[in-house]
């Protein structure tokens, strides 16, 4: 079965990282360099589908916020249709679509070679253009929608050499996801 494709406005913003994936599709994708041992980032959607309630009364951006307080991450980006680096106190308020490809440009950019992923859903912008922009980046991915986790998020795992999970929120499952992705974030990943 082909995967559909979104399509996008000429003048948007996952238009433009298209385009700028699409040019830079003939390069060969390096490695950025990084500081020996520098951890893992964390990225996480703060897109629209994030205001959604993970439980009764609780959404999930603010479930989102009490797991990453938990959390000991150097650097963390929030991303929607731009990307923010950010701390766990200044998670930004859910909005707008799931442009993935930007987030993993910006980390490699700054020189993540490896990074957890906690998202709710599918990236708005075309998989292929996630797949490249996310190519060197070594990837665990954190699946915290409703079950069953999008087979996307298997495949952009698998060529990132990491694995996707499928995770939960909800308060009483959050002291033990924050242990495995403490444990994922305190080294480099080979």
């Amino acid at each position: 079965m082909p995967v559909p494709t979104v399509t996008t406005p000429a003048g948007s913003l996952a238009e433009r990282v298209r385009q700028a994936l699409a040019r830079q599709d003939s390069q060969p994708v390096a490695a950025p360099a990084a500081a020996p041992g520098k951890p893992p980032c964390l990225m996480l959607d703060v897109s629209g589908s994030m205001a959604e309630d993970c439980e009764p009364g609780r959404a999930k951006i603010d479930a989102l916020r009490d797991l990453v307080a938990g959390l000991k991450a150097d650097t963390i980006y929030a991303f929607d249709h731009r990307v923010t680096l950010t701390t766990a106190r200044a998670i930004p308020d859910p909005g707008g679509a799931t442009i993935m490809a930007g987030a993993f440009c910006r980390a490699r950019k700054d020189g993540h070679l490896s990074a957890v992923l906690i998202t709710d859903g599918l990236p708005t912008d075309p998989e292929a253009d996630v797949l490249r922009a996310a190519a060197g980046i070594h990837l665990d991915i954190f699946y915290v929608g409703p079950a069953p986790k999008p087979a996307f998020l298997d495949r952009l795992a698998a060529a990132c050499r990491g694995r996707a999970h499928q995770a939960n929120l909800r308060k009483q499952a959050q002291p033990q996801l924050q242990q495995r992705i403490r444990g994922l974030l305190v080294a480099p990943l080979s």
